[in-house]
Protein backbone atom coordinates (compact mmCIF):
# COMPACT_ATOMS: atom_id res chain seq x y z
CA UNK A 1 0.00 0.00 0.00
CA UNK A 2 1.24 3.87 -0.34
CA UNK A 3 -0.18 6.77 1.28
CA UNK A 4 0.16 10.52 -0.37
CA UNK A 5 3.32 12.72 0.00
CA UNK A 6 3.75 16.58 0.04
CA UNK A 7 7.22 16.56 -0.51
CA UNK A 8 7.09 16.59 -4.87
CA UNK A 9 8.52 19.50 -5.28
CA UNK A 10 11.90 18.75 -3.16
CA UNK A 11 12.10 15.25 -5.71
CA UNK A 12 15.15 14.60 -7.95
CA UNK A 13 14.91 16.36 -11.49
CA UNK A 14 15.81 12.09 -12.61
CA UNK A 15 13.27 10.88 -10.52
CA UNK A 16 10.00 13.01 -11.33
CA UNK A 17 6.90 10.87 -10.39
CA UNK A 18 3.39 12.14 -10.05
CA UNK A 19 2.29 9.84 -8.40
CA UNK A 20 2.85 11.54 -4.97
CA UNK A 21 2.92 8.46 -3.05
CA UNK A 22 4.93 7.17 -0.57
CA UNK A 23 5.07 3.29 0.48
CA UNK A 24 3.57 2.13 3.55
CA UNK A 25 6.20 -0.31 4.62
CA UNK A 26 9.79 1.07 3.61
CA UNK A 27 8.94 4.81 3.61
CA UNK A 28 10.30 5.17 0.18
CA UNK A 29 8.68 7.34 -2.67
CA UNK A 30 6.97 5.70 -5.04
CA UNK A 31 8.46 7.01 -8.45
CA UNK A 32 7.28 5.98 -11.92
CA UNK A 33 9.61 4.19 -14.54
CA UNK A 34 10.07 1.18 -16.52
CA UNK A 35 12.21 -2.09 -15.17
CA UNK A 36 14.30 -5.03 -17.43
CA UNK A 37 13.34 -8.26 -16.21
CA UNK A 38 16.47 -8.48 -14.06
CA UNK A 39 15.38 -5.77 -12.24
CA UNK A 40 17.30 -3.02 -13.71
CA UNK A 41 15.10 0.11 -13.26
CA UNK A 42 14.85 3.20 -15.92
CA UNK A 43 13.36 6.70 -14.42
CA UNK A 44 10.86 8.23 -15.80
CA UNK A 45 12.84 11.14 -17.52
CA UNK A 46 14.75 8.28 -19.64
CA UNK A 47 11.75 6.20 -20.18
CA UNK A 48 10.12 9.11 -21.62
CA UNK A 49 13.15 9.78 -23.66
CA UNK A 50 12.91 6.15 -24.45
CA UNK A 51 9.56 6.39 -25.93
CA UNK A 52 9.95 9.51 -27.94
CA UNK A 53 12.58 8.32 -29.91
CA UNK A 54 11.27 5.08 -30.80
CA UNK A 55 8.23 6.78 -31.83
CA UNK A 56 10.53 8.50 -34.21
CA UNK A 57 12.14 5.00 -35.40
CA UNK A 58 9.06 3.45 -35.99
CA UNK A 59 7.86 6.93 -38.31
CA UNK A 60 11.20 5.86 -40.28
CA UNK A 61 10.14 2.99 -41.30
CA UNK A 62 6.88 4.10 -42.28
CA UNK A 63 7.78 7.78 -44.10
CA UNK A 64 10.69 6.00 -46.37
CA UNK A 65 8.53 3.20 -47.46
CA UNK A 66 6.37 5.58 -48.62
CA UNK A 67 8.93 7.28 -50.70
CA UNK A 68 9.41 4.20 -52.53
CA UNK A 69 5.75 3.59 -53.50
CA UNK A 70 5.25 7.30 -54.42
CA UNK A 71 9.01 8.55 -55.00
CA UNK A 72 7.73 12.43 -56.10
CA UNK A 73 8.29 14.18 -52.76
CA UNK A 74 5.35 16.67 -53.53
CA UNK A 75 2.94 13.89 -54.56
CA UNK A 76 4.05 12.09 -51.41
CA UNK A 77 3.51 15.04 -49.03
CA UNK A 78 0.84 16.45 -49.98
CA UNK A 79 -1.18 12.63 -49.59
CA UNK A 80 0.69 12.46 -45.81
CA UNK A 81 -1.03 16.65 -45.40
CA UNK A 82 -4.14 16.09 -47.09
CA UNK A 83 -4.92 12.99 -45.30
CA UNK A 84 -3.68 14.59 -41.52
CA UNK A 85 -5.75 17.83 -42.43
CA UNK A 86 -9.21 15.65 -43.12
CA UNK A 87 -8.36 14.01 -39.54
CA UNK A 88 -8.06 17.68 -37.95
CA UNK A 89 -11.26 19.54 -39.41
CA UNK A 90 -12.78 16.40 -38.70
CA UNK A 91 -11.66 16.50 -34.88
CA UNK A 92 -11.56 19.91 -34.32
CA UNK A 93 -14.84 21.05 -35.93
CA UNK A 94 -16.63 23.99 -33.74
CA UNK A 95 -19.09 22.49 -31.23
CA UNK A 96 -17.72 18.89 -30.70
CA UNK A 97 -16.73 17.54 -28.07
CA UNK A 98 -12.92 17.37 -28.21
CA UNK A 99 -13.18 21.27 -28.30
CA UNK A 100 -15.49 21.45 -25.29
CA UNK A 101 -12.89 19.57 -23.32
CA UNK A 102 -9.80 21.25 -24.59
CA UNK A 103 -11.42 24.81 -23.91
CA UNK A 104 -12.33 22.96 -20.58
CA UNK A 105 -9.11 22.01 -19.69
CA UNK A 106 -6.60 24.70 -20.46
CA UNK A 107 -9.10 26.88 -18.73
CA UNK A 108 -9.51 29.47 -21.85
CA UNK A 109 -11.54 32.39 -20.81
CA UNK A 110 -14.55 33.52 -23.19
CA UNK A 111 -12.70 36.34 -24.75
CA UNK A 112 -10.29 33.97 -26.51
CA UNK A 113 -13.03 31.56 -27.71
CA UNK A 114 -12.89 32.64 -31.06
CA UNK A 115 -8.92 33.30 -32.18
CA UNK A 116 -5.70 31.91 -32.84
CA UNK A 117 -4.79 32.23 -28.96
CA UNK A 118 -6.43 28.67 -28.22
CA UNK A 119 -4.01 27.79 -31.25
CA UNK A 120 -1.35 28.48 -30.08
CA UNK A 121 -2.12 26.79 -26.37
CA UNK A 122 -2.76 23.57 -28.05
CA UNK A 123 0.48 24.10 -30.01
CA UNK A 124 2.28 24.57 -27.13
CA UNK A 125 1.17 21.94 -25.31
CA UNK A 126 1.71 19.06 -28.80
CA UNK A 127 5.43 20.02 -28.84
CA UNK A 128 5.96 19.78 -25.28
CA UNK A 129 5.00 16.81 -24.54
CA UNK A 130 6.61 15.54 -27.50
CA UNK A 131 9.58 17.32 -25.48
CA UNK A 132 10.23 19.65 -28.02
CA UNK A 133 11.25 22.46 -26.25
CA UNK A 134 10.60 26.30 -27.20
CA UNK A 135 8.79 29.32 -26.75
CA UNK A 136 5.17 31.02 -27.81
CA UNK A 137 7.01 34.72 -28.78
CA UNK A 138 3.81 36.19 -28.95
CA UNK A 139 -0.16 35.52 -29.48
CA UNK A 140 -3.72 37.31 -30.16
CA UNK A 141 -7.08 36.50 -31.24
CA UNK A 142 -5.17 37.21 -35.18
CA UNK A 143 -1.66 35.71 -34.77
CA UNK A 144 0.31 33.74 -32.79
CA UNK A 145 4.45 33.09 -33.54
CA UNK A 146 6.37 30.08 -31.85
CA UNK A 147 9.88 29.15 -31.76
CA UNK A 148 11.00 25.76 -31.06
CA UNK A 149 14.99 24.53 -30.37
CA UNK A 150 15.24 21.18 -30.33
CA UNK A 151 13.20 18.22 -32.38
CA UNK A 152 12.86 14.60 -31.47
CA UNK A 153 11.80 13.29 -34.77
CA UNK A 154 13.97 15.09 -37.08
CA UNK A 155 15.48 11.61 -37.94
CA UNK A 156 12.16 10.31 -39.55
CA UNK A 157 13.12 13.34 -42.34
CA UNK A 158 11.19 16.27 -44.15
CA UNK A 159 7.94 14.12 -44.58
CA UNK A 160 7.25 14.39 -40.87
CA UNK A 161 8.76 18.01 -40.66
CA UNK A 162 6.42 19.62 -43.36
CA UNK A 163 3.58 17.02 -41.76
CA UNK A 164 3.70 18.84 -38.78
CA UNK A 165 2.84 22.59 -39.74
CA UNK A 166 0.99 21.98 -42.94
CA UNK A 167 -1.68 19.53 -41.60
CA UNK A 168 -1.54 20.92 -38.18
CA UNK A 169 -2.72 24.17 -39.67
CA UNK A 170 -6.18 22.24 -39.53
CA UNK A 171 -6.49 21.89 -36.23
CA UNK A 172 -5.77 25.84 -35.67
CA UNK A 173 -8.51 26.36 -38.46
CA UNK A 174 -10.84 24.95 -36.24
CA UNK A 175 -9.48 25.98 -32.66
CA UNK A 176 -9.48 29.72 -34.28
CA UNK A 177 -13.10 29.41 -36.02
CA UNK A 178 -11.60 31.32 -38.71
CA UNK A 179 -9.29 31.27 -41.95
CA UNK A 180 -5.98 31.51 -41.19
CA UNK A 181 -2.38 31.28 -43.35
CA UNK A 182 0.19 29.02 -41.83
CA UNK A 183 3.73 30.26 -42.40
CA UNK A 184 6.85 28.14 -41.99
CA UNK A 185 9.41 31.05 -42.62
CA UNK A 186 12.54 29.76 -40.72
CA UNK A 187 12.57 26.40 -40.77
CA UNK A 188 16.32 25.95 -41.59
CA UNK A 189 15.64 22.24 -42.44
CA UNK A 190 15.66 18.94 -40.45
CA UNK A 191 18.39 18.82 -37.63
CA UNK A 192 18.89 22.78 -37.53
CA UNK A 193 17.86 23.94 -33.90
CA UNK A 194 15.87 26.90 -34.36
CA UNK A 195 12.61 27.26 -36.49
CA UNK A 196 9.49 29.30 -36.28
CA UNK A 197 5.55 28.66 -37.14
CA UNK A 198 3.33 31.54 -37.25
CA UNK A 199 -0.34 31.51 -38.00
CA UNK A 200 -2.27 34.68 -38.51
CA UNK A 201 -5.63 35.09 -39.40
CA UNK A 202 -6.53 36.42 -43.27
CA UNK A 203 -9.26 38.74 -42.14
CA UNK A 204 -6.38 40.85 -40.24
CA UNK A 205 -3.76 40.12 -42.46
CA UNK A 206 -4.62 39.21 -45.51
CA UNK A 207 -4.21 36.27 -48.00
CA UNK A 208 -1.55 34.23 -48.16
CA UNK A 209 1.95 35.98 -50.05
CA UNK A 210 2.19 31.92 -51.94
CA UNK A 211 -1.46 31.90 -52.88
CA UNK A 212 -2.11 33.59 -56.09
CA UNK A 213 -4.62 36.47 -57.20
CA UNK A 214 -7.94 34.69 -56.31
CA UNK A 215 -6.64 33.85 -53.11
CA UNK A 216 -6.14 30.02 -54.10
CA UNK A 217 -3.26 27.28 -54.27
CA UNK A 218 -1.50 27.31 -57.47
CA UNK A 219 0.92 24.80 -58.59
CA UNK A 220 3.36 25.95 -56.85
CA UNK A 221 2.25 27.00 -53.69
CA UNK A 222 1.79 24.04 -51.97
CA UNK A 223 -0.51 24.66 -48.73
CA UNK A 224 1.40 22.55 -46.56
CA UNK A 225 4.47 24.21 -47.52
CA UNK A 226 3.51 27.90 -47.11
CA UNK A 227 6.85 30.07 -46.86
CA UNK A 228 6.37 33.45 -45.50
CA UNK A 229 7.17 36.19 -45.59
CA UNK A 230 4.46 36.42 -42.73
CA UNK A 231 2.25 39.58 -42.98
CA UNK A 232 2.99 41.03 -39.35
CA UNK A 233 6.55 40.80 -39.59
CA UNK A 234 9.10 38.71 -38.08
CA UNK A 235 10.34 39.07 -34.38
CA UNK A 236 14.32 39.55 -33.53
CA UNK A 237 15.67 36.35 -32.20
CA UNK A 238 17.01 37.20 -28.61
CA UNK A 239 15.78 34.55 -26.17
CA UNK A 240 17.82 31.61 -25.23
CA UNK A 241 17.52 28.25 -26.81
CA UNK A 242 16.05 25.28 -24.64
CA UNK A 243 18.10 22.17 -24.38
CA UNK A 244 15.09 20.15 -23.19
CA UNK A 245 11.24 20.73 -21.94
CA UNK A 246 10.75 22.19 -18.36
CA UNK A 247 8.78 19.59 -17.10
CA UNK A 248 11.66 17.09 -16.80
CA UNK A 249 12.94 18.95 -14.34
CA UNK A 250 10.05 20.50 -12.47
CA UNK A 251 7.42 17.71 -12.30
CA UNK A 252 4.88 20.37 -13.89
CA UNK A 253 4.06 21.67 -17.38
CA UNK A 254 2.28 24.79 -17.33
CA UNK A 255 -0.12 26.43 -20.01
CA UNK A 256 0.01 30.37 -20.30
CA UNK A 257 -3.53 30.09 -19.04
CA UNK A 258 -2.61 29.08 -15.98
CA UNK A 259 -3.84 25.21 -16.69
CA UNK A 260 -1.74 22.29 -15.20
CA UNK A 261 -0.50 18.81 -16.41
CA UNK A 262 1.85 16.62 -14.42
CA UNK A 263 5.04 15.00 -15.91
CA UNK A 264 2.95 11.78 -15.59
CA UNK A 265 -0.22 13.30 -17.30
CA UNK A 266 1.90 14.43 -19.84
CA UNK A 267 3.63 10.75 -20.75
CA UNK A 268 -0.03 9.39 -20.48
CA UNK A 269 -0.98 11.36 -23.50
CA UNK A 270 2.05 11.08 -25.02
CA UNK A 271 1.65 6.58 -24.65
CA UNK A 272 -2.46 7.21 -25.73
CA UNK A 273 -1.80 8.89 -28.91
CA UNK A 274 2.22 7.19 -29.29
CA UNK A 275 3.95 6.44 -32.61
CA UNK A 276 3.54 9.94 -33.51
CA UNK A 277 3.09 10.45 -37.54
CA UNK A 278 2.99 6.73 -38.55
CA UNK A 279 -0.64 6.58 -38.05
CA UNK A 280 -1.13 9.35 -40.74
CA UNK A 281 1.31 7.30 -43.15
CA UNK A 282 -0.52 4.15 -42.78
CA UNK A 283 -3.31 6.05 -43.09
CA UNK A 284 -2.17 7.15 -46.81
CA UNK A 285 -0.94 3.70 -47.35
CA UNK A 286 -4.36 2.13 -46.58
CA UNK A 287 -6.03 4.70 -49.68
CA UNK A 288 -3.37 3.79 -52.42
CA UNK A 289 -5.17 1.68 -54.95
CA UNK A 290 -3.94 -0.58 -57.85
CA UNK A 291 -1.75 -2.92 -55.44
CA UNK A 292 -0.02 0.13 -54.23
CA UNK A 293 -1.15 -0.80 -50.57
CA UNK A 294 0.39 -3.75 -50.67
CA UNK A 295 3.32 -2.85 -52.20
CA UNK A 296 3.29 0.07 -49.41
CA UNK A 297 3.14 -2.36 -46.45
CA UNK A 298 5.47 -4.76 -47.54
CA UNK A 299 8.39 -2.29 -48.05
CA UNK A 300 7.33 -0.74 -44.54
CA UNK A 301 8.38 -4.50 -43.14
CA UNK A 302 11.03 -5.07 -44.92
CA UNK A 303 12.64 -1.33 -44.08
CA UNK A 304 11.75 -2.62 -40.43
CA UNK A 305 13.21 -5.33 -40.27
CA UNK A 306 16.41 -3.93 -41.58
CA UNK A 307 16.05 -1.24 -39.35
CA UNK A 308 16.26 -3.68 -36.45
CA UNK A 309 19.04 -5.41 -37.70
CA UNK A 310 21.46 -2.41 -37.94
CA UNK A 311 19.82 -1.19 -34.19
CA UNK A 312 22.37 -3.65 -33.02
CA UNK A 313 24.74 -4.61 -35.56
CA UNK A 314 27.53 -2.98 -33.85
CA UNK A 315 29.36 -4.60 -30.76
CA UNK A 316 29.61 -2.14 -28.79
CA UNK A 317 25.32 -1.51 -29.72
CA UNK A 318 25.02 -5.13 -28.95
CA UNK A 319 26.56 -4.99 -25.37
CA UNK A 320 25.51 -1.69 -24.51
CA UNK A 321 21.71 -2.78 -25.13
CA UNK A 322 22.70 -5.34 -22.44
CA UNK A 323 24.18 -3.36 -20.03
CA UNK A 324 20.88 -1.06 -20.31
CA UNK A 325 19.05 -3.54 -19.43
CA UNK A 326 20.98 -5.62 -16.77
CA UNK A 327 21.65 -8.98 -18.61
CA UNK A 328 23.80 -11.53 -16.58
CA UNK A 329 26.75 -12.70 -18.46
CA UNK A 330 25.29 -16.16 -18.70
CA UNK A 331 22.14 -15.15 -20.58
CA UNK A 332 22.89 -15.17 -24.44
CA UNK A 333 19.37 -16.74 -25.61
CA UNK A 334 15.65 -15.52 -26.27
CA UNK A 335 15.19 -14.38 -22.70
CA UNK A 336 17.14 -11.00 -23.99
CA UNK A 337 15.13 -10.24 -26.66
CA UNK A 338 11.83 -10.38 -24.56
CA UNK A 339 13.38 -8.31 -22.31
CA UNK A 340 13.93 -5.72 -25.07
CA UNK A 341 10.44 -6.17 -25.94
CA UNK A 342 9.10 -6.04 -22.54
CA UNK A 343 11.31 -2.45 -22.33
CA UNK A 344 9.94 -0.87 -25.31
CA UNK A 345 6.43 -1.77 -24.31
CA UNK A 346 6.29 -0.66 -20.75
CA UNK A 347 8.08 3.09 -22.18
CA UNK A 348 4.96 2.93 -24.59
CA UNK A 349 2.20 2.75 -21.77
CA UNK A 350 1.18 -0.60 -23.15
CA UNK A 351 0.41 -3.22 -20.38
CA UNK A 352 2.38 -6.14 -20.95
CA UNK A 353 3.89 -9.98 -19.65
CA UNK A 354 5.46 -12.70 -19.52
CA UNK A 355 3.93 -15.92 -20.46
CA UNK A 356 6.95 -17.88 -20.78
CA UNK A 357 10.51 -17.04 -20.05
CA UNK A 358 13.19 -19.52 -20.13
CA UNK A 359 16.00 -20.48 -22.36
CA UNK A 360 14.65 -22.55 -24.75
CA UNK A 361 11.63 -19.82 -25.79
CA UNK A 362 10.00 -16.71 -24.84
CA UNK A 363 6.35 -15.28 -25.12
CA UNK A 364 5.55 -12.18 -24.32
CA UNK A 365 2.28 -11.24 -24.43
CA UNK A 366 0.62 -7.40 -24.40
CA UNK A 367 -2.67 -5.57 -24.82
CA UNK A 368 -3.59 -4.62 -28.37
CA UNK A 369 -5.94 -1.37 -27.51
CA UNK A 370 -3.01 1.01 -26.76
CA UNK A 371 -0.34 -0.96 -29.11
CA UNK A 372 -2.61 -0.75 -31.95
CA UNK A 373 -3.23 3.55 -31.08
CA UNK A 374 -7.20 3.02 -29.67
CA UNK A 375 -7.15 -0.76 -32.39
CA UNK A 376 -7.24 1.68 -35.03
CA UNK A 377 -4.18 0.03 -36.57
CA UNK A 378 -3.54 -3.88 -36.72
CA UNK A 379 -1.16 -2.98 -39.24
CA UNK A 380 1.25 -1.88 -36.54
CA UNK A 381 1.28 -6.22 -35.19
CA UNK A 382 3.10 -6.74 -38.89
CA UNK A 383 5.22 -3.85 -38.49
CA UNK A 384 6.86 -4.80 -35.02
CA UNK A 385 7.19 -7.99 -35.76
CA UNK A 386 9.44 -7.07 -38.92
CA UNK A 387 11.18 -5.18 -36.61
CA UNK A 388 11.49 -7.00 -33.41
CA UNK A 389 12.43 -9.99 -35.69
CA UNK A 390 15.36 -8.04 -37.49
CA UNK A 391 16.36 -6.71 -33.65
CA UNK A 392 16.82 -10.68 -32.43
CA UNK A 393 19.25 -11.62 -35.23
CA UNK A 394 22.14 -8.80 -33.92
CA UNK A 395 20.86 -9.09 -30.43
CA UNK A 396 20.93 -12.65 -29.62
CA UNK A 397 21.50 -14.35 -32.69
CA UNK A 398 20.73 -14.94 -36.72
CA UNK A 399 19.13 -18.95 -35.64
CA UNK A 400 16.60 -16.57 -33.65
CA UNK A 401 13.14 -15.44 -34.84
CA UNK A 402 10.15 -13.21 -33.45
CA UNK A 403 6.77 -14.24 -34.64
CA UNK A 404 3.83 -12.30 -33.67
CA UNK A 405 0.05 -13.16 -33.65
CA UNK A 406 -3.50 -11.95 -32.57
CA UNK A 407 -5.17 -13.62 -29.86
CA UNK A 408 -8.29 -12.79 -27.43
CA UNK A 409 -7.41 -13.38 -23.31
CA UNK A 410 -9.14 -15.72 -21.80
CA UNK A 411 -11.42 -13.41 -19.44
CA UNK A 412 -14.64 -11.77 -18.87
CA UNK A 413 -14.21 -9.39 -21.64
CA UNK A 414 -12.24 -11.23 -24.02
CA UNK A 415 -9.35 -8.80 -24.51
CA UNK A 416 -7.73 -8.66 -27.41
CA UNK A 417 -4.13 -9.18 -26.90
CA UNK A 418 -0.99 -9.87 -29.28
CA UNK A 419 1.56 -12.65 -28.57
CA UNK A 420 5.15 -12.42 -29.49
CA UNK A 421 6.85 -15.96 -29.61
CA UNK A 422 10.78 -15.84 -29.43
CA UNK A 423 12.16 -19.26 -30.38
CA UNK A 424 15.32 -20.73 -32.62
CA UNK A 425 12.90 -22.22 -35.95
CA UNK A 426 14.12 -22.80 -39.56
CA UNK A 427 14.52 -19.35 -41.29
CA UNK A 428 13.85 -19.50 -45.22
CA UNK A 429 13.92 -22.42 -47.00
CA UNK A 430 16.84 -24.69 -48.72
CA UNK A 431 16.23 -25.99 -52.13
CA UNK A 432 16.84 -29.25 -53.64
CA UNK A 433 19.62 -29.50 -55.70
CA UNK A 434 19.23 -31.76 -58.24
CA UNK A 435 21.70 -34.90 -59.35
CA UNK A 436 22.52 -35.48 -56.06
CA UNK A 437 22.42 -39.25 -54.96
CA UNK A 438 21.42 -38.22 -51.66
CA UNK A 439 18.16 -36.58 -52.44
CA UNK A 440 14.69 -38.39 -53.23
CA UNK A 441 13.70 -36.72 -57.00
CA UNK A 442 10.70 -38.84 -57.11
Amino acid sequence: MAFPTSEIPRMTPNNISDLGLRDEDSGLRVFRGICSPWDKIKSFREAYKFAIRHAAEIAVGYSHALRIVEPDYEKAQTLISDSWAEGMDYTWLPGSDTLADYEDRFDVPPFWKQGVVRAALYADKGDQMTLIPGHIWYTDNDRFEKEIHRCAFDIAGPETCDLSLGGGSHFCYGLAGKRLNGYDPERLGCGDDYCLAVQESRERYGKHSNSNENDEWDENGREWEGWGPTGGGERPKGMPHKKEVEFLTTGWFESPTGAKWTAGEMYQDFASWGLAYTPNIIDVFRALDDGKDEIAFHAADVILEAMGKAQFVDYEAHDAAREWMGVPADVDDGRVMAGWISMVMQARGVPVWFAEFTPEKCVVELEYFRFGLMSMYPELVQGYEALFNGNVKTLVGANWAVDAEEFEMDDEDETPCVRFTIQKRPIGFRRKKPHLHDYDLD
